[in-house]
């Protein structure tokens, strides 16, 4: 079986070698990492290119997703830095995203835009894979969380800050939509992790760092990397009751 994880630089700790490759796409080439476990293929997809220099509203959404479709993959588990709107969600805690609001612009959020003569609509009444969040929480991963989507590349004033948390999210970052929109558009199970880095603008009087924010992410990376192996494999063995496959309905 193959399996994909989405995130910043890298698969770690696992005492294999990684293989590279280039997957041709409709939407241009994409690089990725793959390493064998046993008898599974785990490919590991830097969102933001190699040596992170994709910017959040730049990254080639369309590719990446269609890339892993094309790979024979079914099955995504995907990290994202996110800022916290919430006391009670800290630095360093991970948080299981069940929902999210869009706020980008001018981002290509779609397969179907008509040109090729299909029209469809996807359902986004569960966006985030339902068995895949039921084994988070076995895991150890029950805290979920609303997620807003932002355009970057800068960060949130506070007055949107707190427009966000009135309206009901509890995280925000800037690169989750369109990806899990992609990813349901091509039927596939998809969940995400995010990593709180820092507390967003007005929650705190200093703002993050980069180095701040990268180490925040290195230090659950290696983890979240073995938890999702974990998941793969239980997956495989789980009876599917999502309805990711069939959230697409073509008019």
């Amino acid at each position: 079986m193959k399996y994909g994880i989405i995130g910043g630089t890298g698969i770690y700790d696992l005492n294999n070698n990684l293989t590279e490759k280039t997957i041709k796409t409709p939407y241009g080439p994409v690089e990725i990492q793959t390493i064998k476990i046993e008898e599974d293929e785990i490919i590991f997809l830097p969102r933001h290119g190699k040596g992170h220099q994709v910017l959040p509203h730049q990254v080639n959404y369309q590719g990446n997703i269609w890339a892993l479709k094309e790979y024979g993959i079914q099955t995504i588990l995907a990290t994202a830095a996110v800022g916290s709107l919430r006391e009670n969600l800290k630095i360093g805690d991970a948080v299981v995203l069940k929902d999210f609001i869009d706020f980008t612009q001018n981002r290509k959020n779609t397969f179907f835009d008509g040109e090729k003569g299909e029209i469809a609509h996807v359902s986004m009444a569960d966006p985030y894979c339902q068995d895949l969040r039921n084994l988070l929480k076995k895991q150890g991963l029950s805290q979920e969380a609303i997620y807003v989507c932002t355009q970057g590349p800068r960060f949130e004033t506070a007055a949107e800050i707190n427009f966000y948390a009135q309206i009901g999210a509890d995280v925000v970052g800037m690169t989750n939509v369109p990806e899990v929109v992609l990813a349901k558009e091509l039927g596939l199970c998809y969940a995400c992790i995010g990593i709180i880095t820092n507390m967003a603008t007005g929650l705190t009087t200093t703002e993050a760092t980069g180095e701040e924010i990268i180490e925040a992410v290195n230090q659950k990376k290696t983890d979240l990397t073995q938890i999702f192996i974990k998941i793969f494999k239980e997956h495989q063995k789980t009876e599917k009751t999502c309805s990711c496959q069939t959230a697409l309905i073509k008019v």
